[in-house]
């Protein structure tokens, strides 16, 4: 898997580049993970493959991605705030939307943002059934990963799971009590976006609405 679309030229720095160029270039790189890589069902050398790459543009950014519970993780500070992209795909599909364009999208945040209190994390298996978020929830913190919140709570107080961002409008599901009006202002803050959000508020009542890899941390 050469991989060449995603190597022939260095990621441009943030302040290079207006937000559409940016947004071109985080276009083709997803569209050639899809057409390069192709399907990444769970366990394949496709999924390896992203993940590498993955670790590839984190540590060019200079973060320090290491395995927890099987996923690949890297944080800054004290984590409070998690932030995921499953790398697989179900099976047969090349990916584009489901899921290179959220894994591209958290790429492109570890390169830009300045923030000192973020993890990203990037499961695997998510199409089997949340599997690497399962995981990864039932172990954290691991050692390293951040203190638990002053409430007690040993998860993070926000997770944020990035999955069809390619298409469509974006919504916000599974909004819980831990959701507020505080939060949702951090969030429009912190994306780069210039169309309005449109949120779909999902109950908790709802779980089946609710499958993406944040469930986990609910």
């Amino acid at each position: 898997m050469p991989l060449l679309a995603l190597a022939a030229a260095a990621p441009s720095p943030a302040g290079d580049a207006s937000p559409a160029a940016r947004a071109a270039e985080a276009a083709r790189e997803a569209e050639a993970i899809a057409a390069e890589i192709g399907p990444r069902p769970t366990g394949s050398a496709g999924e390896d493959a992203l993940e590498a790459w993955v670790r590839t543009r984190l540590e060019e950014a200079g973060w320090r991605p290491r395995r927890v519970a099987g996923q690949l993780v890297a944080c800054r500070g004290d984590g409070t705030r998690l932030f995921l992209a499953h790398l697989d795909t179900v099976p047969g599909s090349p990916g584009a939307v489901d899921n290179a364009a959220g894994v591209v999208a958290l790429v492109h945040l570890a390169r830009d943002t300045a923030a000192t209190d973020l993890c990203l994390a990037f499961p695997r298996a998510e199409e089997a059934g949340l599997v690497g978020s399962e995981a990864l929830a039932a172990a954290w913190p691991d050692p390293g990963l951040g203190p638990p919140a002053p409430s007690g709570n040993r998860l993070p107080s926000l997770v944020v799971a990035l999955d069809l961002v390619g298409q469509g409008r974006l919504s916000v599901t599974g909004l819980g009590p831990r959701w507020s009006g505080t939060w949702l202002r951090w969030l429009v803050d912190h994306a780069d976006v210039a169309s309005p959000y449109a949120y779909r508020v999902v109950s908790r009542a709802l779980p089946a609405m609710e499958r993406s890899d944040h469930r986990p941390f609910a």
